[in-house]
């Protein structure tokens, strides 16, 4: 899963929603029962990096394009 802060509107606090975003779903996975005794697992990480400004939906496909070029490899 691929989560974007930020976009299409930024906030002063994005990379603290996108860590405690990430912390609480670490938290939720953990109390899932996968039915055979195995315990689930997920990590998460975060990145910053270079704010995309897009002004209207007509740039999508730019932004995916940014989005497959930058963010997926990280990912």
């Amino acid at each position: 899963m691929l989560a974007y802060f930020g976009y299409p509107r930024a906030h002063d606090d994005d990379a603290e929603r996108a860590v405690r975003a990430g912390m609480t779903l670490v938290r939720a996975i953990a109390k899932l029962d996968s039915g055979t005794g195995e315990r689930w697992r997920v990590r998460v990480g975060v990145a910053t990096g270079s704010p995309i400004a897009l002004p209207t939906c007509r740039f999508r496909q730019k932004f995916d394009e940014h989005v497959r070029d930058k963010a997926h490899p990280l990912a």
